[in-house]
This record gives C-alpha cells, sequence and structure tokens, in this order.
C-alpha cells in the first residue's frame, strides 16, 4: 500500500521518493491516492500475486470485493495503515527508550521489540551476505566435520515485497533455499545440496510446492535481485556489492527481464536457477504446515488472534529484516 509500484503510477509515500518525483502533494494525499489505486487494483479482475493476496486479506474479514463494498473496504484498509504506522511510532520510542540504558538492557528490549506484531514471511539478500560470509570463515577455519551436502531452512520467508526498498517490480519470489546452496557449493562445502524448507506459512510452502512442481517440468526458477544504487545518505557496503554481483552464479545462469523493468534507482540481476540443481529436493518437510492446518479446526486458535498474526504480514509496512536458522545434518 506505501511502497509498492506495479499497481500505481504514484510515488511511494515516503518523503524522498515524492522530492524525487517533483510533486507537489503532501505525504499524506499521496498515501490516500495510493490506497485508493489498491483498491482498483483489487477489484480488476486480473492481477499479480501480491493484488491477489490483498483481495484474499480484504476476503477473509467477511467483506465483499466489489464498488458496492468499496467504502467498506476502504475503511479496512485504512485502518490497518493506521495501526501499524501507529505500531511502528510505538516501536521506535521503545527502542529510543532501551538505548538509554545499560547494555543488557538493550539487547533485552531489542530482542523482545515485536514480539506482539504479526509474522513477517518477507526475506532479504543481506541475510545471505551474512550466511555467505559464515560459511567462508567455516570452511577456511575447517570447523565442520564433513560436506554439507543436507541442510534445513526454518523459516525461509517469501519476497514478497522488499520493506527496505519497496519495490515489487517482479514476482513474489523466494531467496533464502537457493541462496544458501549456492554459497555451499561456492564454499566448496556441498556439490549438489539438498534443502529442506520448514515454515508454518501456508503460503510459503505452497510458493515452495509450486516451484518443485515446474522443476519436474523442466522449468527454471527466476531469481530477480534488486539493489539499490549509493545516493547520498545512502552507501552499499562494496563487499555485500560484491556478492550481489556472484549470487546464484553456482546454480542459475544470466537471463532477460520479464515484465516491469526495475527503476531508475535500481540495478537489478535476472537469472534462471536450473531445474537440473534440484528442486525436486527443495522442500523436504511440511510437518509445520501440516500442524498448523490441523490448528484452524480449533475454535481456541482462531480466539486467541494466533490466525490473524499468521497471516498478516500486511503490505509492506514494518521494517524488519528476518532470521532464517540453517541447520545442517546427516
Amino acid at each position: 500500500m506505501l511502497y509498492g509500484t506495479t499497481f500505481t503510477r504514484r510515488p511511494r509515500a515516503t518523503p524522498e521518493a515524492i522530492a524525487a518525483s517533483r510533486s507537489d502533494l503532501p505525504l499524506a494525499d499521496v498515501m490516500d491516492g495510493r490506497l485508493q489505486d489498491l483498491l482498483d487494483a483489487v477489484e480488476a479482475p486480473a492481477g499479480d500475486a501480491r493484488v491477489a493476496f490483498a483481495r484474499h486479506v480484504i476476503e477473509r474479514q467477511g467483506l465483499a470485493v466489489g464498488p458496492r463494498s468499496r467504502e467498506s473496504n476502504r475503511a479496512y484498509l485504512l485502518a490497518l495503515r493506521s495501526r501499524v504506522l501507529a505500531d511502528n511510532e510505538r516501536y521506535a520510542r521503545q527502542a529510543a527508550a532501551a538505548d538509554a540504558g545499560s547494555e543488557s538492557e538493550r539487547r533485552v528490549a531489542h530482542a523482545t521489540l515485536y514480539r506482539d506484531r504479526g509474522l513477517s514471511t518477507d526475506s532479504s539478500l543481506r541475510v545471505d551476505f551474512a550466511l555467505d560470509r559464515a560459511l567462508a570463515a567455516v570452511q577456511e577455519r575447517r570447523a565442520l566435520d564433513g560436506r554439507a551436502e543436507r541442510a534445513a531452512i526454518v523459516g525461509p520467508g517469501l519476497d514478497f515485497i522488499d520493506k527496505a526498498q519497496g519495490h515489487d517490480v517482479y514476482p513474489v519470489q523466494m531467496i533464502q533455499p537457493f541462496a544458501l546452496a549456492d554459497s555451499l557449493m561456492r564454499a566448496g562445502l556441498a556439490t549438489r545440496p539438498s534443502i529442506a524448507a520448514l515454515d508454518i506459512s501456508a503460503r510459503v510452502l505452497d510458493h515452495l510446492r509450486d516451484a518443485r512442481q515446474r522443476a519436474r517440468q523442466g522449468q527454471a526458477y527466476r531469481w530477480n535481485l534488486v539493489l539499490e544504487r549509493n545516493r547520498p545518505g545512502l552507501e552499499i557496503d562494496p563487499e555485500f556489492v560484491a556478492f550481489w554481483r556472484r549470487a546464484g552464479e553456482r546454480i542459475g545462469t544470466a537471463a532477460a527481464v520479464e515484465g516491469t523493468a526495475p527503476p531508475g534507482d535500481l540495478s537489478a540481476i535476472f537469472l534462471a536457477l536450473s531445474s537440473r540443481f534440484g528442486l525436486e529436493t527443495i522442500l523436504g518437510a511440511f510437518v509445520a504446515g501440516i500442524i498448523l492446518g490441523d490448528l484452524r479446526h480449533h475454535e481456541r486458535g482462531r480466539e486467541s488472534g494466533f490466525w490473524p498474526k499468521i497471516d498478516a504480514i500486511g503490505f509492506g509496512f514494518i521494517r524488519v529484516l528476518p532470521i532464517a536458522s540453517v541447520v545442517f545434518y546427516q
């Protein structure tokens, strides 16, 4: 709603984006215009996966999607936007207050800062950059006994919209399983790694199932890696840029742009990940999804507010990088 660029021609709802667009509209007017554009996109019969998900979120509230219920849908989305913006302000105040305390107090406060917010299933290549460096250090120090041909990722996430950059010019995609496999091969820790993914989000697992099915049909998985260019006030770490340039080189080949080209403030790499890499084996476990599927039938799970948190990835509001756990096993 605030940062997406494919459903609207309005600038992103940030002071920097509005200034760059040379628009004289105040931020509040831009936000309201973007909300209207999202409603129009949701009501249209066609739409990408992100718009379809926005429609699903509205319909799960018992609201019909269409001109007759537009005002009710507008009120619902406006309430979501107001709630999340208020939450962000509260988180910022709590973080600022924690910074005035001791080191141990700061750690406790930051570790529990988002304990009551909805789950965020988004992903980021920066997480995999840290993991890539760690794996390189493991190999250099010979800290791992043997190889790591099999690995499991708990919470791989889904790149719905990059909340740090706020662009959605590429289809919904997954980053972490492929980046991990690429890093394992680059570090010499695996030749043909098998990655198992465990997640509590049905959307994440459905995406992986679809990718595996297409791999069985010989179709490659497209990987779109975008990166903001340096500008005043933003200097990208050169080591991260180098990682971004080589990401996917062990498991894919360069591919042409499909769909909307990235804006001028972004650099992009488009890869086709080979179906021979092993997408068929890439989600070895759905236990978490199966258990949570059973929980949907229990009223206690609904009353506790658990499911709204599971589904509440929102529309790109909360600027939080996820952390995925990686386990190597024999």
